[in-house]
Protein backbone atom coordinates (compact mmCIF):
# COMPACT_ATOMS: atom_id res chain seq x y z
CA UNK A 1 0.00 0.00 0.00
CA UNK A 2 2.85 2.38 0.83
CA UNK A 3 4.45 1.81 -2.55
CA UNK A 4 1.26 2.35 -4.53
CA UNK A 5 -0.23 0.19 -7.27
CA UNK A 6 2.01 -1.73 -9.61
CA UNK A 7 2.06 -5.12 -11.26
CA UNK A 8 2.19 -7.98 -8.78
CA UNK A 9 2.43 -11.68 -9.45
CA UNK A 10 1.60 -14.35 -6.89
CA UNK A 11 4.19 -17.09 -7.23
CA UNK A 12 3.65 -20.71 -6.27
CA UNK A 13 6.41 -20.32 -3.67
CA UNK A 14 4.64 -17.42 -1.95
CA UNK A 15 1.30 -19.21 -2.06
CA UNK A 16 2.81 -22.43 -0.73
CA UNK A 17 4.39 -20.58 2.20
CA UNK A 18 1.06 -18.92 2.92
CA UNK A 19 -0.86 -22.22 2.83
CA UNK A 20 1.72 -23.96 4.99
CA UNK A 21 1.40 -21.10 7.49
CA UNK A 22 -2.37 -21.51 7.64
CA UNK A 23 -2.00 -25.20 8.35
CA UNK A 24 0.77 -24.65 10.87
CA UNK A 25 -1.38 -22.17 12.78
CA UNK A 26 -4.37 -24.56 12.58
CA UNK A 27 -6.65 -22.33 10.52
CA UNK A 28 -9.83 -23.75 9.07
CA UNK A 29 -10.62 -22.32 5.64
CA UNK A 30 -14.07 -22.74 4.10
CA UNK A 31 -13.48 -20.95 0.78
CA UNK A 32 -10.68 -19.46 -1.31
CA UNK A 33 -11.74 -16.69 -3.69
CA UNK A 34 -9.71 -15.70 -6.75
CA UNK A 35 -10.65 -12.05 -7.17
CA UNK A 36 -9.44 -8.55 -6.39
CA UNK A 37 -8.03 -5.45 -8.06
CA UNK A 38 -6.89 -7.39 -11.08
CA UNK A 39 -7.91 -10.31 -13.25
CA UNK A 40 -7.08 -13.76 -11.81
CA UNK A 41 -6.91 -15.43 -15.22
CA UNK A 42 -4.20 -13.04 -16.41
CA UNK A 43 -1.86 -15.08 -14.20
CA UNK A 44 0.36 -17.28 -16.42
CA UNK A 45 -0.23 -20.32 -14.18
CA UNK A 46 -3.68 -19.91 -12.71
CA UNK A 47 -4.31 -23.66 -12.82
CA UNK A 48 -1.12 -24.26 -10.81
CA UNK A 49 -2.26 -21.90 -8.05
CA UNK A 50 -5.72 -23.46 -7.98
CA UNK A 51 -4.31 -26.97 -7.77
CA UNK A 52 -1.93 -25.96 -4.97
CA UNK A 53 -4.87 -24.75 -2.89
CA UNK A 54 -6.79 -27.95 -3.65
CA UNK A 55 -3.74 -29.94 -2.49
CA UNK A 56 -3.39 -28.17 0.86
CA UNK A 57 -7.10 -27.61 1.56
CA UNK A 58 -9.04 -30.26 -0.37
CA UNK A 59 -12.15 -29.64 1.74
CA UNK A 60 -12.26 -25.90 0.98
CA UNK A 61 -14.37 -24.50 -1.85
CA UNK A 62 -12.72 -22.48 -4.60
CA UNK A 63 -14.43 -19.49 -6.20
CA UNK A 64 -13.32 -17.60 -9.32
CA UNK A 65 -14.50 -14.08 -10.24
CA UNK A 66 -13.41 -13.20 -13.78
CA UNK A 67 -14.10 -10.81 -16.64
CA UNK A 68 -14.41 -13.97 -18.77
CA UNK A 69 -12.32 -12.60 -21.65
CA UNK A 70 -10.19 -15.72 -21.80
CA UNK A 71 -10.22 -19.16 -23.33
CA UNK A 72 -11.79 -21.19 -20.52
CA UNK A 73 -10.46 -24.51 -21.77
CA UNK A 74 -6.84 -23.29 -21.88
CA UNK A 75 -7.00 -21.47 -18.54
CA UNK A 76 -9.15 -23.80 -16.46
CA UNK A 77 -8.49 -27.29 -17.78
CA UNK A 78 -7.54 -29.53 -14.86
CA UNK A 79 -8.68 -27.08 -12.16
CA UNK A 80 -11.24 -27.84 -9.47
CA UNK A 81 -13.63 -24.92 -9.06
CA UNK A 82 -16.84 -24.92 -7.05
CA UNK A 83 -18.19 -21.55 -8.19
CA UNK A 84 -17.50 -19.24 -11.13
CA UNK A 85 -18.77 -15.67 -11.46
CA UNK A 86 -18.38 -14.30 -14.99
CA UNK A 87 -18.76 -10.52 -15.36
CA UNK A 88 -20.54 -9.62 -18.60
CA UNK A 89 -22.32 -6.26 -18.49
CA UNK A 90 -24.48 -6.31 -21.57
CA UNK A 91 -26.43 -8.49 -23.97
CA UNK A 92 -24.43 -7.54 -27.08
CA UNK A 93 -21.10 -5.96 -27.96
CA UNK A 94 -22.52 -2.43 -28.17
CA UNK A 95 -23.80 -2.36 -24.60
CA UNK A 96 -21.02 -4.49 -23.16
CA UNK A 97 -18.12 -2.59 -24.74
CA UNK A 98 -19.01 0.80 -23.31
CA UNK A 99 -17.85 -0.25 -19.83
CA UNK A 100 -15.60 -3.21 -20.60
CA UNK A 101 -13.26 -1.27 -22.87
CA UNK A 102 -11.50 -3.53 -25.41
CA UNK A 103 -13.44 -6.50 -24.07
CA UNK A 104 -15.24 -9.00 -26.29
CA UNK A 105 -18.85 -9.91 -25.61
CA UNK A 106 -18.57 -13.01 -27.79
CA UNK A 107 -15.53 -14.17 -25.81
CA UNK A 108 -17.55 -13.80 -22.58
CA UNK A 109 -20.37 -15.93 -23.95
CA UNK A 110 -17.94 -18.56 -25.21
CA UNK A 111 -16.21 -18.58 -21.81
CA UNK A 112 -19.51 -19.13 -19.98
CA UNK A 113 -20.52 -21.91 -22.38
CA UNK A 114 -17.15 -23.67 -22.02
CA UNK A 115 -17.10 -23.19 -18.23
CA UNK A 116 -20.47 -24.92 -17.99
CA UNK A 117 -19.10 -27.88 -19.95
CA UNK A 118 -15.87 -28.03 -17.92
CA UNK A 119 -17.59 -27.72 -14.54
CA UNK A 120 -21.07 -29.23 -14.82
CA UNK A 121 -21.46 -29.43 -11.03
CA UNK A 122 -20.06 -25.98 -10.18
CA UNK A 123 -22.29 -22.98 -9.47
CA UNK A 124 -22.04 -20.73 -12.54
CA UNK A 125 -23.19 -17.14 -12.20
CA UNK A 126 -23.42 -14.38 -14.82
CA UNK A 127 -22.89 -10.95 -13.21
CA UNK A 128 -24.47 -8.06 -15.14
CA UNK A 129 -23.87 -4.53 -13.79
CA UNK A 130 -26.67 -2.16 -14.74
CA UNK A 131 -25.74 1.11 -16.51
CA UNK A 132 -27.71 3.63 -18.55
CA UNK A 133 -26.49 2.02 -21.76
CA UNK A 134 -27.53 -1.57 -20.95
CA UNK A 135 -30.74 -1.36 -18.90
CA UNK A 136 -33.42 -1.35 -21.62
CA UNK A 137 -36.10 -4.04 -21.71
CA UNK A 138 -34.53 -5.38 -24.89
CA UNK A 139 -31.13 -5.76 -23.20
CA UNK A 140 -32.47 -7.29 -20.00
CA UNK A 141 -34.77 -9.75 -21.73
CA UNK A 142 -32.08 -10.78 -24.23
CA UNK A 143 -29.64 -11.42 -21.37
CA UNK A 144 -32.21 -13.63 -19.65
CA UNK A 145 -32.80 -15.59 -22.83
CA UNK A 146 -29.04 -16.10 -23.21
CA UNK A 147 -28.76 -17.17 -19.57
CA UNK A 148 -31.32 -19.88 -20.19
CA UNK A 149 -29.48 -21.08 -23.30
CA UNK A 150 -26.11 -21.10 -21.49
CA UNK A 151 -27.58 -22.98 -18.52
CA UNK A 152 -26.11 -20.67 -15.91
CA UNK A 153 -27.35 -21.15 -12.38
CA UNK A 154 -27.89 -17.47 -11.72
CA UNK A 155 -28.08 -14.18 -13.63
CA UNK A 156 -27.22 -11.37 -11.23
CA UNK A 157 -28.40 -7.88 -12.22
CA UNK A 158 -26.44 -5.54 -9.95
CA UNK A 159 -26.90 -1.82 -9.39
CA UNK A 160 -23.86 0.37 -8.89
CA UNK A 161 -22.83 3.89 -7.93
CA UNK A 162 -20.00 4.02 -10.46
CA UNK A 163 -19.95 5.07 -14.09
CA UNK A 164 -23.12 6.08 -15.98
CA UNK A 165 -25.38 4.47 -13.40
CA UNK A 166 -28.78 3.13 -14.32
CA UNK A 167 -31.49 5.35 -12.80
CA UNK A 168 -34.29 3.47 -14.48
CA UNK A 169 -35.51 1.66 -11.36
CA UNK A 170 -34.81 4.43 -8.86
CA UNK A 171 -38.11 6.23 -9.39
CA UNK A 172 -41.16 5.18 -7.35
CA UNK A 173 -43.29 5.04 -10.52
CA UNK A 174 -40.71 3.09 -12.51
CA UNK A 175 -41.87 0.31 -14.81
CA UNK A 176 -41.47 -3.15 -13.28
CA UNK A 177 -38.32 -5.08 -14.01
CA UNK A 178 -38.92 -7.30 -17.08
CA UNK A 179 -38.48 -10.57 -15.25
CA UNK A 180 -38.59 -13.50 -17.67
CA UNK A 181 -36.37 -16.12 -16.05
CA UNK A 182 -36.27 -17.90 -12.71
CA UNK A 183 -32.46 -17.61 -12.89
CA UNK A 184 -32.60 -13.86 -12.20
CA UNK A 185 -31.49 -12.31 -8.92
CA UNK A 186 -31.54 -8.58 -8.29
CA UNK A 187 -28.66 -7.43 -6.12
CA UNK A 188 -28.34 -3.88 -4.84
CA UNK A 189 -25.37 -1.69 -4.12
CA UNK A 190 -25.30 -0.54 -0.47
CA UNK A 191 -24.94 3.11 -1.52
CA UNK A 192 -27.79 3.23 -4.03
CA UNK A 193 -30.75 4.12 -1.86
CA UNK A 194 -34.21 2.61 -2.33
CA UNK A 195 -33.01 0.38 -5.14
CA UNK A 196 -34.35 -2.77 -3.54
CA UNK A 197 -37.86 -1.38 -3.00
CA UNK A 198 -38.41 -0.53 -6.64
CA UNK A 199 -36.72 -3.52 -8.25
CA UNK A 200 -38.49 -6.34 -6.50
CA UNK A 201 -39.10 -8.67 -9.46
CA UNK A 202 -42.65 -9.14 -10.66
CA UNK A 203 -43.20 -11.99 -13.08
CA UNK A 204 -44.90 -10.80 -16.25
Amino acid sequence: LREGRYSLLLTQEILRNFLEGLIREAYDVDIFEFCGQGEPLSHPDFAGLCNLINEFFPQAKTLLVTNANFDAVKKLQGCRLDEIIASCDGSDQLGYGQYRINGSFEQCIEFIRDARALFPKAVLRWKYILFKHNDSDIDLIRAQELAEQLNVDNLLFISTQYGPISERFLKPDADPFPWRSSKVTLKTHPYVRNMLAVTTPTKL
